[in-house]
């Protein structure tokens, strides 16, 4: 029994030293495990800069949306695909957007995906929350 014992010691502190080791090398990166379709979209526009259409500047103060959303939306919404322009050959691809918030409205966002940077085109309510914007 002692020599399993002894075993064991010796194995957890390998195990230490090279949790250790791995740490040190990888533990600054940004590691992302998913490769569903859905997530590398809202993970590739995570990483780039964003900007927002003038109309959808309007609409945002018309349906009241904070600009804080922005970190959800990237996260959290769904893409859908089958409306999507998202050809290979072209330089920014679209996607429509289905996002749910925490008081559980729909929200339909249409998104420009450049290889640079992304651009809001439309921000809509899904549901019972129609609003009349009068944005240009």
């Amino acid at each position: 029994m002692k020599v399993y014992l002894r075993r064991f010691f010796y194995f957890g502190i390998g195990v230490f030293l090279g949790s250790l080791v791995v740490m040190a090398l990888f533990g600054d990166r940004d590691i992302q495990c998913s490769y569903f379709p859905n997530d590398r979209v809202l993970y590739d526009m995570r990483g780039k800069e964003m900007t927002v259409a003038p109309y959808v500047e309007c609409l945002m103060e018309c349906y009241d949306f904070p600009d804080s959303n922005y970190a959800f939306v990237f996260r959290e919404s769904k893409v859908d695909f089958k409306n999507s322009e998202a050809k290979m050959d072209k330089v920014c691809k679209t996607y429509p957007l289905e996002w749910k918030n925490n008081a559980k409205e729909k929200w339909w966002i249409l998104v420009n995906n450049c290889t640079d940077t992304i651009v809001v085109l439309d921000l809509k309510p899904l549901g019972e929350k129609t609003i009349s914007c009068n944005c240009p």
